[in-house]
């Protein structure tokens, strides 16, 4: 009985630093709301810069996000690349999860979110967004802020080029061991697949202590 309880609390301690292991790994300035956002939907796309410092996997995105007040972001196009608008890393549509920030004026700002699931050494890349749409089919807006580390860029049917100023994003995940780039995810085990592993481990050594005592 004293092993299993010592197993359990191993397990359990595994389980905890799993949960809590997602961080923010890059976070472009702040949310700034006051300032005119630049458009993600058709025609234009806008791609900003970040750097990682070592082997990280990436499992989520928070986008500073405008829509026209009363309406939520709903969907938009990502990629990821190792250029401005590259696509050679992973990508896709995505349904988008909003908490609201903040109003100005005729417009909602929110914190959108999604998850994804990409590896990738040190070095810089490239988050693109475009073909975003709200939850009335119309246009919506990254949020423009003034204390980015970010370059940014954008481009349209009529023109491109470098913006003054970035946009607000947030990445979070954690140290990965496969350094990328590229898409060779090492997927982080979740919590209910470890506590489903630890109930088996448990569950073994109860067998083999009782077939003992029986012996």
């Amino acid at each position: 009985m004293k092993f299993i309880k010592i197993l359990c609390g191993v397990l359990a301690s595994l389980v905890i630093a799993v949960s809590a292991s997602a961080a923010i790994i890059y976070e472009n300035g702040s949310l700034n709301g006051t300032y005119l956002a630049q458009s993600i939907s058709p025609p234009q796309t806008v791609s900003n810069s970040f750097t990682i410092s070592s082997a990280t996997q990436v499992t989520g995105v928070t986008l500073g996000l405008w829509t026209l007040r009363g309406t939520l972001p709903a969907t938009l196009d990502y990629s990821f690349g190792t250029s401005a608008f590259a696509a050679d890393l992973p990508g896709g549509s995505t349904l988008l999860t909003n908490v609201f920030a903040f109003n100005n004026g005729q417009f909602d700002v929110y914190l959108s979110s999604f998850a994804v699931n990409l590896t990738v050494g040190a070095g810089e890349y490239w988050l693109t967004l475009g073909n975003g749409r709200n939850n009335a089919n119309a246009e919506i807006f990254w949020d423009t802020n003034f204390d980015g580390l970010s370059r940014a860029q954008y481009r349209n049917d009529v023109d491109a080029g470098p913006l003054e100023n970035s946009q607000y994003f947030q990445l979070t995940g954690g140290a990965a061991t496969d350094p990328g780039p590229g898409p060779n995810p090492q997927p982080v085990p979740e919590p209910g697949s470890l506590m489903l592993s630890a109930a088996g481990m448990i569950g073994v050594a109860a067998s083999r202590r009782r077939r003992t005592a029986a012996a």
